[in-house]
């Protein structure tokens, strides 16, 4: 039940970046998806997983910014 009510969650928010402050000088938004795993990691086969990443940016002038983000990935692995 847990792991559906997860997944459920992760599937609702994964289309809906938030945007945290926009149109100003920073810039915050934070991002919450769902992967999919194209390989299999050594002989170990991964299932579905979760993302969360967000991001940063400052406008220094009209035309000129600087930005980092970061992004992690969680798989659990087939207990067969």
């Amino acid at each position: 039940m847990n792991r559906t009510l997860l997944a459920l969650i992760l599937f609702t928010f994964s289309f809906a970046p938030t945007p945290i402050f926009a149109q100003e000088r920073w810039q915050l938004e934070w991002r919450v998806g769902l992967v999919n795993p194209i390989n299999n990691f050594a002989s170990v086969e991964l299932e579905t997983g979760a993302n969360l990443s967000g991001s940063i940016a400052y406008e220094f002038l009209l035309k000129l910014s600087g930005f980092f983000g970061c992004g992690l990935n969680f798989f659990q692995r087939d207990n067969e």
